[in-house]
């Protein structure tokens, strides 16, 4: 039996919608990407470090707030105003709705 890797929240990625051929949309799923990246731009650099360790880097919450140097609850904190800044933004009409993988909260 393999160890596993990671901090035990499952983070992987789903497939979005697929093609004809089964294969998944690659051009939705970057431009979806391209939308995240530009709204996490937006984000104050504290929230964004948070969202950036927490779902790039796959780091728990104790050693994300090591890093920042604040509690726990303060990373938290943080990464709740972040999601609900970018759901907000993310809904806006004409927005890019993102897949399952990037929706996905703690």
């Amino acid at each position: 039996m393999a160890p596993q890797m990671g901090s035990g929240r499952s983070r992987g990625r789903s497939c979005r919608e697929t093609g004809p051929t089964g294969a998944p949309d690659h051009a939705e799923r970057y431009a979806d990407h391209l939308s995240l990246l530009h709204e996490l731009e937006k984000l104050p650099r504290r929230q964004r470090a948070v969202i950036v360790l927490r779902y790039y880097e796959d780091l728990p919450d104790d050693e994300i707030a090591q890093i920042l140097g604040c509690t726990t609850s303060t990373v938290r904190g943080h990464a709740s105003r972040a999601l609900r800044a970018l759901r907000v933004e993310l809904a806006a009409p004409g927005a890019t709705r993102l897949s399952g993988a990037e929706r996905r909260e703690p």
